[in-house]
């Protein structure tokens, strides 16, 4: 291959060599001279003209045959060195850029940038659960401390109710309350009405304002609601209101703000009651002349009274005047009488204004007072309907 070579850069080769050996003079004339034929050959007649030499002409056509097979030498050579060139591998060819420390770089690169990603997240989870127990080690301390004060460090204090507040007082004892809304009173406990109705008006009263009951019943009793209607009686409470105190009248309370008299005679037959309001219940009975009040009043015994309330009837007028809030009866005359209505008794004197009188009756252990005849019927019907004025229960009525 380095004779080709060479030979193809014009420094000689292996065909130079034979070039100068076939122009040698010596070698081919001593080649001729040493040259003999073998012994015991046959010889064979050359067919030649005469005076012909039997070795033809060497220097021209020999210059030929060389020229001619030099170049056939070279023009094999340059096959053989373009099938070589065609036959090597790609990764010599001159025009081809080998990059593979480039390559294997980008591979270093790539496996250091996973080892990063997949250390970043580690290292925050690492840095998240470091934080977090840290955190919750904190809360611990300050949790146990604050029991820790609060059990054997801490002034032993209680809570009491002063003034409808809850404060706290030093000192062992037991807690009266834990929001000042457990000081506030609580609301009084709601009287059962004596006669059934659908209805019940609440009058407050302020502590200092007592001698305004009558103003703000009559304001009230004023106020025309939408759904009113006839013959519908209606009970009225009376609440006393002292700051957050709060309670019902009781029947001397309640005679007492509203400047009625009940005969001491009379008074040792009303029953006693451990809930304020529910031995008596005011009313106001709806019918087409206008509003009328009246009051109902248990009794220890309805049948002992009759007498009582005879002795009464002289003094009725005035002591229940104020029921019938702005009409004037004073100078009316008060003669009873005797009515039945539903085989229940009644007494009953009228005066001058329409479908005003007072009317009175025992129905079994409850005295019924009202200011016209159909607030008494209404109260004598309701009481019927009820079971509450039925025959096993007495009734009584004076006698002239």
């Amino acid at each position: 291959m380095k004779g080709d070579m060479a030979f193809l850069s014009g420094k000689g080769g292996r065909d130079a060599e034979n070039k100068k050996e076939i122009f040698s003079s010596d070698r081919s004339n001593a080649g001729f001279k040493k040259a003999a034929p073998p012994e015991k050959l046959p010889v064979m007649e050359s067919i030649r003209k005469p005076g012909e030499s039997m070795i033809g002409p060497v220097g021209p056509k020999k210059e030929i045959e060389k020229d001619t097979g030099i170049k056939t030498e070279i023009d094999e050579v340059k096959g053989r060195l373009e099938q070589w060139k065609k036959s090597a591998p790609t990764q010599i060819r001159p025009e081809m850029k080998i990059e593979q420390p480039k390559k294997i770089d980008g591979v270093k690169e790539k496996k250091e940038e996973a080892a990063m990603d997949l250390s970043a997240p580690l290292a925050k989870s690492y840095l998240k659960f470091v934080l977090g127990g840290a955190a919750l080690i904190l809360i611990l301390v300050v949790i146990g401390g604050f029991f820790y004060w609060k059990s054997y460090r801490r002034i032993p204090v209680h809570l009491v109710c002063q003034d409808f507040q809850c404060v706290e007082i030093q000192g062992e004892g037991e807690n009266e309350c834990l929001l000042n809304g457990d000081c506030l009173p609580a609301e009084p406990v709601l009287p059962q009405s004596l006669i059934l109705s659908p209805k019940t008006r609440t009058i407050e009263i302020n502590k200092g304002e007592e001698s305004s009951l009558w103003d703000k019943l009559e304001s009230s009793l004023s106020e025309v609601s939408g759904d009113e209607t006839e013959n519908i009686l209606e009970r009225i409470l009376i609440k006393m209101v002292d700051g957050f105190n709060k309670e019902y009248a009781d029947l001397d309370r309640f005679l007492s703000l509203a400047a009625i008299n009940i005969p001491s005679a009379l008074a040792q037959f009303i029953e006693q009651s451990d809930i304020n309001g529910e031995n008596y219940t005011l009313f106001v009975y709806q019918q087409p002349e206008g509003k009328r009040l009246g009051l109902a009043i248990e009794l220890k015994d309805g049948a002992e009274t009759a007498e009582v309330l005879k002795s009464w009837e002289e003094d009725i007028k005035n002591d229940l005047s104020p029921l019938f809030l702005s009409a004037d009866i004073s100078d009316s005359a008060a003669e009873f009488k005797d009515n039945v209505y539903r085989e229940k008794n009644i007494r009953y004197t009228n005066f001058p204004e329409p479908d005003l009188s007072i009317d009175y009756a025992v129905i079994g252990n409850m005295l019924i007072i009202g200011t016209s005849r159909d607030s008494m019927y209404g109260v004598i019907d309701i009481l019927i309907d009820n079971d509450q004025g039925s025959d096993s229960v007495s009734t009584s009525t004076p006698t002239n």
